[in-house]
């Protein structure tokens, strides 16, 4: 099991498409720390399928993505997608 399993289980548990959750949670929801780089570069939560990073891997394939980042105030929100949707060109997150 991936350290970010839990992460999917709890995501896919909401019942809304559109779920935001702080760095704080999500390391309690996979019970260990995020790693330094998720909360200094917003790259770490991309959702590009070509640069493979394990945490997005689990997500993208479960069928949910970021779509937006604040370091600052240190939360994310995920949205629930098509898989055809996953493909598109827009990868990036929006930083807010």
């Amino acid at each position: 099991m991936s350290k970010y399993a839990p992460l999917v289980d709890y995501l896919n548990e909401q019942r809304n498409d559109s779920v935001t959750v702080s760095f704080d949670d999500i390391a309690r929801i996979i019970g260990d720390t995020l790693p330094a780089s998720a909360r200094l570069h917003p790259a770490w939560w991309g959702n590009d399928t070509e640069v493979r990073h394990v945490n997005a891997d689990e997500w993208l394939s479960a069928g949910w993505k970021v779509e937006s980042v604040s370091l600052d105030e240190e939360r994310v929100t995920f949205v629930h997608h098509d898989a055809e949707q996953r493909d598109s060109p827009d990868q990036t997150p929006a930083l807010i």
